[in-house]
């Protein structure tokens, strides 16, 4: 049986297959003549003039299977044998190096907020203006285009993540007789604002406990088709992606059959891939409001050419979604929102990395 640090595997007798089993040892070479045999010439090639060697194999992220261009069969392979490699089971692995072990489709973050946040949290975005882009949702309050600096938080959260950045916060608050659904749905039009369609991931926030008695919980898709429908809303084209909606229409039985959540205590998240399938409860008995931040790699960038091909959308234009429609101009107004407050994240970045070059000099002193 093949480990991390185990011997290079024996090369196949003529006729037999070689086993899906990586070794970190392996050279570009043996890396190369193993996908040969369990993936094809195709996917062989590509690992090879991208140097990838077993060590590297062991590290590739999805960004480097998007740039490599390896489809999602060959992929799910190479995820495998890591997953086999590392003593776990295949379902372990995603291809994000920001994912905890075990994470399916979701993890509970711990003590993410005190009872000190909650006030600034609140009056922050109890100066903001109604939101133009979310006219017609039941949320007594909905903030999609403003982005709170919780200085606490985030330093939590870059001690986390020390490779990613915040890149937007959102805020929903809502009565309890209002309801509060949002259906089935996806950020993946988040991801098609930059180049490369990078992961996105979020971390949500209530600045209450949900618990199946209070209601209120997100839920996320956790069935055998997750990764497959990854797949698809990943390759899904940039000025078509908001079809999404009419394939989680159709997998609505699907998704309601195979959904999991938890209970979120106060000071917890929820932390989850955008791209994955999520909804909220239909039911909420207590007054709800949560902290949604979005997170993204260092060194992300915004697609521009992108942002000028959405100008050419309809402004009236409506696709039919889960719950009802949704004007296309709509989408292009809150990428362009998104954009805003991705630039204005950068430049909090650039503030907070001269806070600690000044901390360095004063150490150094």
């Amino acid at each position: 049986k093949m480990c991390l640090n185990g011997p290079r595997v024996n090369r196949k007798k003529k006729g037999s297959k070689m086993a899906l089993t990586v070794n970190e040892g392996w050279s570009v070479e043996d890396v190369f003549e193993w996908a040969s045999e369990n993936m094809g010439p195709v996917t062989a090639n590509k690992l090879k003039d991208n140097e990838v060697d077993g060590a590297a194999l062991l590290l590739l992220e999805y960004q480097d299977f998007y740039h490599m261009q390896i489809p999602a069969g060959p992929r799910r392979k190479i995820l495998s044998a890591v997953a086999a490699a590392k003593g776990l089971s295949a379902s372990d692995v995603r291809p994000s190096s920001f994912l905890p072990t075990g994470y399916k489709p979701f993890t509970v973050l711990k003590n993410l907020i005190t009872e000190e946040d909650v006030p600034l949290i609140k009056n922050y975005f109890s100066t903001c203006p109604p939101d133009d882009i979310a006219a017609g949702s039941n949320y007594t309050q909905l903030v999609l285009n403003k982005r709170v600096h919780v200085p606490a938080i985030e330093a939590r959260l870059n001690a986390m993540f020390p490779n990613m950045m915040v890149f937007a916060t959102n805020f929903f608050g809502g009565d309890a007789e209002n309801g509060q659904y949002s259906g089935w749905h996806t950020g993946v039009n988040l991801s098609k604002l930059f180049v490369g369609n990078p992961d996105t991931f979020t971390v949500w926030i209530p600045l209450q406990s949900l618990t199946e008695e209070t209601g209120g919980r997100l839920w996320f898709y956790n069935g055998e088709y997750l990764d497959s429908l990854v797949d698809l809303l990943k390759v899904t084209n940039k000025k078509t992606h908001a079809f999404q909606y009419l394939t989680l229409h159709l997998l609505e039985k699907e998704l309601e059959a195979n959904k999991t959540t938890a209970d979120c205590l106060f000071g917890n998240g929820f932390l989850f891939r955008e791209i994955n399938p999520h909804c909220v409860d239909q039911l909420c008995k207590i007054k709800r409001e949560v902290l949604s931040i979005r997170m993204i790699s260092k060194g992300a960038v915004v697609d521009h050419a992108f942002m000028k091909e959405l100008e050419e959308l309809p402004e009236e234009g409506t696709i039919n979604l889960v719950e009802n429609k949704a004007i296309l101009g709509r989408l292009s107004k809150f990428l362009g929102f998104t954009k805003e407050v991705f630039e204005e994240s950068l430049q909090i970045e650039k503030e907070k990395e001269k806070e600690r070059e000044k901390e360095k000099k004063l150490e150094s002193a």
